[in-house]
């Protein structure tokens, strides 16, 4: 029952991020959608501060991801 629904969801989100070019950039605005609703859950009324909050988290998981892969190494 639990994976028919996540494999709903999953499909869901492939037609929703179906217009942008790659998986990194589906990715990317899957993510920067979750945390602009938690800001705007938390009551964040400023677009701007809610805005800036996603990008802020998703700029934190991307750098980590580097990181874990050797990307982010000087």
């Amino acid at each position: 029952m639990l994976l028919m629904l996540v494999r709903q969801v999953y499909e869901k989100e492939l037609h929703r991020y179906g217009d942008l070019d790659s998986v990194e950039y589906r990715r990317r605005q899957s993510r920067l959608d979750f945390f602009l609703i938690e800001a705007e859950s938390m009551g964040w009324d400023s677009t701007l501060q809610a805005m800036s909050y996603a990008m802020e988290m998703v700029e934190e998981i991307e750098g980590r991801e580097r990181q874990v892969s050797g990307d982010g190494e000087s």
